[in-house]
This record gives structure tokens, C-alpha cells and sequence, in this order.
């Protein structure tokens, strides 16, 4: 069993060297996750991990890669303008699924602004929210995509459940794969699922 301590410590390591969950994949990936005395497989959630929005490439792709962000994460930012470089690349072999992970400790308005933009999401507009989202920088609020949204019509309840149910969904996958920081990428090759310490790292996969 892996000790919550080695994670945590690997966590701000990944941090701190601008990666992603993990410090050093070489080192880390393949081990199984702490959660609650359990030890979770990562595979055992591949079936899930595919499960979000498809934001690039085709679900055919032989390398899949699951990006779990908060859009008030300066890194997730950095990391949703970046990827597509790599995509670019390899647009064949990759495709990227994104999942909702605010983090609510650190920003407060995180969730809020995750049920937006799966608001954003249902209507087709979730790359022009980005963009809003980039104009804005600091000055960036929920009342801002709110308000574009409302330019496209009213939010009904409907909407509004349907989006927060998919937040949830992500926000419980991640507590069971016990992520810890965002932005987090989980790789699926094959039979295998690997945590990665950057977006980079998916290369390697390819």
C-alpha cells in the first residue's frame, strides 16, 4: 500500500516542476491509488475515464488521454492552449476527453463555473467560452459566462440539472482515483492506464 504521505509529496513535486499529478512518471506510474485503505487500480476505471467530452480526436484512437481540469487553474489553462500542439501531431493515434475538477478549497466559484461551461458544452459554444474565459484572465466571473450563454437563449432547469449531474459525475471519479491537484491526465494504451506527470509525457504513449 502506498502511503498517502508519498502522494501527497509527489503531488506537490508535480506541482512545483510545472507537471501535471506526478513528478516522475517513470518512478510512479503503474502504482496502484490510495483511497480510503483501498488500492485502486487505475484500469479498473478506464471504462469511466472515456466517458467525458470528447475535445479532440476520435474515440477510435489507439491512445486516449483523460484531462481532468479546473477552469480557474492557471496550469489547466496553460494546458488546454498547449495540447492541441501535440494532438496536431499525432491525429490519428490520440484523442482527449476532458472531466471537471473544480476545486472548490482553492477557488470558490470553480463549480459554478464547471456548470457553465457544460451549459457551453450542450449548446456547442465550449470553445468560444475558452475564449472568453482566455480575454478575461483575472477579471474572469460566472456571471461573465453566464451572461454570454443568456445571449443564446435562457438556461433552462433542464440544462442547468443535466450539467451539474455531469459535474458530479467527474467530481466523484476523481475523488475515487483520489487526484489531488489540477490539472491531472490519466493515459489508456491497450491494457494499460497510467497517471502522467505532464502533457508532454503523453508523447511517449504515441
Amino acid at each position: 500500500m502506498i502511503p498517502r504521505r508519498k502522494l501527497l509529496v509527489a503531488s506537490a513535486l508535480g506541482a512545483l516542476s510545472g507537471g501535471v499529478l506526478f513528478a516522475n512518471r517513470r518512478t510512479i506510474s503503474r502504482w496502484p491509488l490510495f483511497n480510503g485503505g483501498a488500492q485502486i487500480q487505475l484500469l479498473d476505471f478506464t471504462p469511466e475515464l472515456l466517458d467525458g467530452y470528447l475535445f479532440l480526436g476520435e474515440s477510435s484512437a489507439p491512445v486516449k488521454a483523460a484531462l481532468f481540469i479546473d477552469y480557474r487553474c492557471p496550469t489547466c489553462e496553460s494546458v488546454l492552449e498547449q495540447i492541441p500542439a501535440v494532438f496536431a501531431k499525432h491525429p490519428k493515434e490520440l484523442c482527449v476527453y476532458l472531466r471537471n475538477f473544480p476545486v472548490v478549497a482553492s477557488h470558490p466559484d470553480a463549480y459554478e463555473i464547471a456548470v457553465l461551461f457544460e451549459v457551453a458544452r450542450s449548446r456547442n459554444l465550449y470553445r468560444e467560452a475558452l475564449i472568453l474565459r482566455k480575454k478575461a484572465a483575472f477579471d474572469f466571473t460566472p456571471k461573465m459566462l453566464e451572461k454570454y450563454l443568456l445571449k443564446t437563449g435562457p438556461i433552462t432547469a433542464t440544462e442547468k440539472r443535466e450539467a451539474k449531474r455531469v459535474v458530479e459525475r467527474d467530481l466523484a471519479l476523481a475523488k475515487k482515483l483520489d487526484l489531488l491537484i489540477t490539472p491531472s491526465i490519466v493515459v489508456c494504451r491497450g491494457g494499460e492506464a497510467d497517471l502522467v506527470g505532464a502533457y508532454t509525457d503523453i508523447e511517449r504513449y504515441l
